[in-house]
Formats: C-alpha cells, sequence, structure tokens
C-alpha cells in the first residue's frame, strides 16, 4: 500500500500569516470575523466577513509574479512556501518527476471576474486581461507552485466540494502507475 504524507504546514488566514501565529491565535479563541474592508458593503445585509488583514504579497514572493496572480492565488503560494519550508524537503535530493503539487479551491477569483467584465462592458474587448482564465483558476496557484518547488510530476487543481478524497486519490492513482 502507498501512503501520502504531510510533511509540513503553512497558513495565511484572518487570524494569523504563518502558522505559528494562526495557532496562538486558536489558543486564544481569538475570531477573524470583522467590519468588511476589501469593498463598500454598506448596501449588503451582512457588513462582516474573515478577511486576510496585513498581508502583502512582495514579503513571499516577487513582486512581478504577485502582481500577476490574485490575492487567493498569493495566499495559497505563500502557505505553500511555508509549508515547504516547515517540510526540510530538500528538492535538490529529491527525484522531481515524484514531487507533484494539489491545491483545492472552489471557484478561485471571482473579483477578477467582476473587473474584467466591468473593462469589456466599459472599454471594450481589447482591454481585457488576456491572462483572466488562469488568473482566476487553480492552474495559476499551480503553475506557480511547480515553479517554486521545481517539480516535473503532475500538478492538478481539485475542488474543494470533493478535496480530501479526490486528491489523495488521485495521487495514489499517479504513484501507481509510475
Amino acid at each position: 500500500m502507498r501512503r501520502v504524507v504531510v510533511t509540513g504546514m503553512g497558513a495565511i488566514t484572518p487570524i494569523g500569516l504563518n502558522v505559528d501565529s494562526f495557532w496562538s491565535a486558536i489558543k486564544n479563541k481569538e475570531i477573524g470575523y470583522a467590519p468588511i474592508t476589501h469593498f463598500d458593503a454598506s448596501e449588503y445585509k451582512s457588513h462582516i466577513a474573515a478577511e486576510v488583514k496585513g498581508f502583502v504579497g512582495k514579503d513571499y514572493m516577487d513582486f512581478k509574479a504577485a502582481k500577476r496572480m490574485e490575492l487567493f492565488s498569493q495566499y495559497a503560494v505563500a502557505a505553500s512556501k511555508e509549508a515547504l519550508e516547515d517540510s526540510g524537503l530538500d528538492m535538490e535530493k529529491e527525484d522531481p518527476y515524484m514531487v507533484g503539487t494539489s491545491i483545492g479551491s472552489g471557484i478561485g477569483s471571482l473579483q477578477a471576474m467582476e473587473r474584467e467584465h466591468k473593462k469589456l462592458l466599459d472599454k471594450g474587448p481589447t482591454r481585457v486581461n488576456p491572462l483572466l482564465v488562469p488568473m482566476m483558476s487553480a492552474a495559476m496557484v499551480l503553475m506557480a507552485l511547480s515553479g517554486l518547488i521545481k517539480a516535473a510530476m503532475v500538478t492538478m487543481p481539485v475542488s474543494t466540494n470533493s478535496l480530501p478524497t479526490s486528491a489523495i486519490r488521485r495521487m495514489f492513482s499517479i504513484r501507481s502507475a509510475a
């Protein structure tokens, strides 16, 4: 039987921008819900959300890479980078064809879709970002992670509806076929 092992942890959350601060906040019974600050919520019924605060993408990755990614992708790359460092995995000593990545995302970036739709209506189709589709999907995260960890194995986005079982099942079937 093949085994899947979690070797490192990373976290970008409303109550901590790394595993230590996240865990400390949990132990102190902190909550991440607060008034919405990322957009004007005055017309909405709810005025609270669990937003990540204080995150600066360029603190975790190259400025150009961060600029090309939506915020959800930046969160995933930053947390994955922390998990990789926490694992102690030395990719120089690993077979890159036996290392892969799997990311779960429900939908990606609706903000990108909304922003580009507005551009389409206001300025026409030539102003829509040609990277819209990859920017709003988990595929952008996987591309960034493959480069970060220098993995040559398959990368796959997984719907969070079936993330735990689907991701593990796919990794087993890929490893078994190798």
